[in-house]
């Protein structure tokens, strides 16, 4: 379910993409991008509140190819002193589209494919108590690159993600994860 709050983030950035690229100076595009910095994961009725991820892209024109990992993490515990801790990890590649008409500004959609490893710890009584599943996800997402300086830029990106679960095992046939990302990108010629 999209919220009222995440509707809004989306109509920004939607008009940062759109007001963004009104230039018509072509930019010369960067060969190599390395990014890393912040995510924020939220997964059905669950949120990780401390993540990083790091991309690197190969760019040929405003076409690129772009792998990426990432790690997400969440904890608490209850009242019946019941302390719990989750963690995600990602490893995916796939295809990523600049459209480069501001030299400042850069908007672009990606679509990533790849694994997702999702692991639980839940500690009892001192009894430790863990399990860990291997899913297959398919990341549809889109951003926009502010160039700071000579060779580095700011970048944010919203992303949907696809994680194929197995009925058979886990009583469903997929989840839904949005993740939001927020970092620092070196521009390699």
């Amino acid at each position: 379910m999209i919220t009222p709050r995440f509707s809004a983030v989306l109509a920004a950035l939607g008009a940062v993409l759109v007001l963004g690229t009104t230039s018509p100076a072509a930019a010369q595009p960067p060969t190599y991008e390395l990014s890393a910095g912040y995510q924020f994961t939220h997964i059905t009725d669950q949120s990780f509140p401390i993540g990083f991820a790091v991309d690197a892209a190969r760019n040929w024109g405003n076409l690129g190819l772009v792998a990426e990992g990432g790690w997400a993490f969440d904890s608490g515990s209850d009242e019946f002193d019941v302390d719990e801790s989750f963690t995600l990890w990602h490893l995916a590649a796939g295809a990523r589209v600049s459209g480069r008409q501001n030299p400042r500004v850069t908007p672009f959609g990606q679509i990533l494919a790849g694994w997702l490893q999702a692991r639980a710890n839940v500690e009892v009584a001192g009894i430790d108590i863990s399990d860990s599943t291997n899913h297959f996800m398919f990341q549809p997402g889109g951003g926009v690159s502010f160039q700071a300086g000579d060779g580095w830029s700011i970048v944010g990106s919203i992303d949907y993600r696809r994680v194929f679960i197995d009925e058979d095992d886990d009583d469903g046939s997929g989840e839904n994860q949005f993740r939001i990302f927020f970092g620092a990108r070196m521009l390699l010629d």
